[in-house]
């Protein structure tokens, strides 16, 4: 009974075991094609994935090509048009993409894409639009051109036709005035074998005429030797009594401004007592000769030196340079000298008036408007200058209250050759010599001293160069032939020159 219970508990076991035996290996084959359906869906899934992102790409790719065509050929509507400048710069991509690459950029390159707007900025449409609209006035204007063409052709031939009657009624007058020039060409033939036979008379009077001739010319050659020694004369009298002349002293008539009140040790600069109270100022260029200020008269007349006022310090003191020291050895300047300068005056303005011409570079040229410049800046008054250039005078003129003349260099007058007549040149000069002359004339009936040029301005202590004012009038030669043609001056009728101006002799104008 007991070997009976132990068998029916191993086959119990046995059935249990092969059970699980069983349903482990189904199990096992259950577990094993659940996870291979699985990997099967996975697999799928992606695949359905892949797919999608494909056809999104694809279906971006052909709607780039799409609305970017559209945009350049004007076609893109508005709804899309904030879709076009998102695929572009997204940079989809698809089948074709270098050669649609190349057709965008040959169309970016025509069309001008505008990446802050988003389109192009202009596209085919508008183009076309445009050209059909160029072509309709190209059209309308060539239409305009073919109807003035017609009707110029319409006038041209009028007036061809207007022209060929001209031509035909030219042609009769043409055949009339060559029968009358063959009448008229006898008619001279006759009238100059006329004239010739006359021709032959007048040329023997001719060479009657010419012997004659001869024989004036040595009359009028031996006439103008004579003539040419006279002026010789003249001109010897006129040196002698020039040199018989004396200068006008200006030291008579003027009185010291100043004096030196100290000298530096070097005799560069110097202190003298005229300042701000006597109206003197700062960088005004004024000038003054120096004269001793002993008792003896010839050292009070003799000139010193000069100096500029370049510094004012206080109302009755200023710097000066010292400009010029004639003689340092015999006499060298000296505390107490006086300063003289006859055009100027610390209450009253000179007036002073100018003639000739004034060199003051020594090269024989005309510096009168510099020399304008130095009396300006002094506060001299220019009351009148001659101006050779267009032989007039200007200014207001001279008055009474005119103090000097200043008398520049005359033109030189030369009578090496005969004068001929019509001589410019020499007719220039003498009519510059005869204005000169009027304004000394005034001068003197007004009280107002004739005074050189070089004289003039040693007083004043302006310091000219060595040559200034000694070439005898070259710089009037400076004048091109071409600017001195005589010009008549119109003379009012009852105008009336001054008396004795013809009778007034020429004063020197250079420093005895």
């Amino acid at each position: 009974m007991a070997a009976n219970k132990g068998g029916d508990s191993k086959q119990g076991l046995i059935i249990a075991l092969v059970c699980f035996v069983l349903l482990s290996i189904t199990l096992g084959v259950f577990t094993y094609y659940g996870y291979a359906d699985q990997a099967n869906l996975q697999a799928n899934e992606k695949k359905a994935k892949d797919e999608k992102a494909s056809m999104e790409k694809d279906r971006d790719w052909y709607k780039y090509q799409a609305l970017q065509l559209k945009a350049y050929t004007g076609t893109l509507p508005k709804e899309e048009q904030g879709a076009l400048p998102v695929l572009r710069e997204k940079g989809v991509s698809g089948e074709g993409k270098d050669a649609f690459a190349e057709t965008v950029k040959s169309l970016d390159g025509a069309m001008s894409w505008d990446p802050k707007l988003g389109k192009p900025a202009t596209n085919y449409k508008e183009t076309v639009e445009k050209l059909n609209d160029d072509l309709a006035k190209a059209r309308s204007a060539l239409q305009a051109s073919e109807d003035r063409n017609k009707k110029d052709r319409t006038e041209h031939e009028g007036a061809l036709a207007t022209n060929r009657a001209e031509v035909e009624e030219l042609k009769k007058k043409l055949e009339l005035a060559q029968k009358d020039n063959l009448d008229n060409q006898q008619k001279m033939a006759k009238d100059q074998e006329e004239k010739l036979s006359i021709f032959d008379e007048l040329s023997k009077k001719n060479a009657e005429l010419n012997k004659k001739n001869e024989t004036d010319v040595d009359s009028r050659d031996r006439a103008i030797k004579g003539l040419k020694t006279q002026v010789k004369n003249l001109e010897k009298r006129q040196e002698k009594m020039a040199q018989q002349m004396t200068p006008p002293d200006l030291l008579k008539y003027d009185t010291p401004k100043g004096k030196i009140v100290r000298l530096d040790p070097k005799g560069q600069l110097a202190w003298v007592n005229i300042g701000s109270a006597d109206n003197v100022k700062p960088h005004q260029n004024l000038t003054f000769s120096i004269f001793g200020s002993g008792s003896d008269s010839r050292e009070r007349r003799e000139r010193k030196g000069a100096l500029e006022i370049v510094d004012v310090l206080s109302a009755h003191l200023s710097t000066a340079k010292i400009t010029e020291v004639a003689d340092p050895n015999s006499s060298p300047l000296l505390p107490g000298d006086l300063l003289i300068n006859p055009a100027w005056s610390p209450s009253n303005r000179i007036h002073v008036a100018i003639a000739g011409l004034i060199d003051l570079t020594g090269e024989g040229r005309d510096n009168i408007d510099e020399f304008k410049r130095n009396l300006e800046r002094e506060g001299i008054v220019i009351d009148a200058y001659f101006d050779w250039k267009d032989m007039s005078i200007k200014g207001e003129g001279m008055t009474h209250q005119t103090d000097y003349l200043i008398r520049g260099e005359g033109p030189k007058l030369e009578y090496g050759n005969a004068v001929r007549e019509g001589d410019t040149r020499m007719s220039r000069k003498m009519d510059i010599g005869k204005k000169i002359t009027e304004m000394e004339t005034q001068a003197n009936q007004l009280g107002a001293t004739v005074v050189p040029l070089r004289r003039f301005v040693a007083l004043t202590g302006y310091k000219l160069p060595k040559g200034a004012g000694v070439l005898g009038g070259s710089g009037y030669e400076f004048i091109r032939p071409q600017e001195i043609a005589p010009v008549e001056p119109k003379e009012k009728p009852d105008k009336k020159e001054p008396d004795g101006k013809d009778d007034k002799e020429k004063k020197d104008d250079t420093d005895k």
